[in-house]
């Protein structure tokens, strides 16, 4: 005899009710997944692509995901997508960087001098950003951009939560260093 859950009705109405939850998700967090992948350099005619492919792997596992941690699950398809797609050598004039505040610490509350300035530091940011290596970029984007703990940042590169912070260390420093010479030219 079958369980009277099994029956055909019901199973539609749970699938609408994932359908919605799926749909919410993808219309709340959509926008972030684009945003990383531009962040991390992706030509922008993958972008689309990657984040319908991610958001529809989380679709088809939504029922067990729904439970635990869905948004690095995607973030974690789109970088895996990524991967494929591009590869991971980009040209320079490829990598661009939308979405990041212009003050490079991330302080909303600091006054900008004048829009002209506000774009030259974005620029250095920019290009500072591109010269790192790209697993220091992608942790630096995902941790401070986006603001995923070590252990999300970690599930989503699939790297121990040590190496996520080590890269985070490394690739700090060395953005400082690479904004500090900028700085250093304009005053001259």
């Amino acid at each position: 005899m079958s369980d009277p859950a099994d029956t055909p009705g019901d199973q539609d109405d749970e699938l609408v009710d994932y359908d919605e939850e799926a749909q919410e998700f993808y219309d709340k967090h959509s926008g972030e997944v684009r945003g990383y992948l531009r962040n991390v350099g992706t030509p922008a005619e993958y972008i689309d692509d990657i984040v319908h492919d991610a958001f529809l792997a989380a679709r088809r596992s939504w029922k067990r995901l729904r439970t635990s941690d869905p948004r690095a699950y995607v973030f974690k398809v789109a970088r895996v997508q990524r991967a494929r797609r591009a590869g991971n050598v980009l040209k320079l004039s490829q990598r661009t960087v939308v979405g990041l505040p212009t003050d490079p610490h991330g302080d909303p509350r600091l006054s900008v001098r004048d829009h002209a300035d506000a774009v030259i530091d974005r620029l250095d940011l920019e290009a500072a950003l591109a010269a790192l290596p790209e697993r220091h970029r992608q942790v630096i984007v995902l941790r401070k951009s986006f603001g995923f703990s070590v252990a999300e940042t970690a599930a989503i590169l699939n790297t121990p939560a040590g190496t996520i912070k080590s890269d985070l260390n490394r690739g700090m420093a060395a953005l400082q260093k690479l904004l500090g010479t900028a700085e250093e030219a304009k005053e001259r």
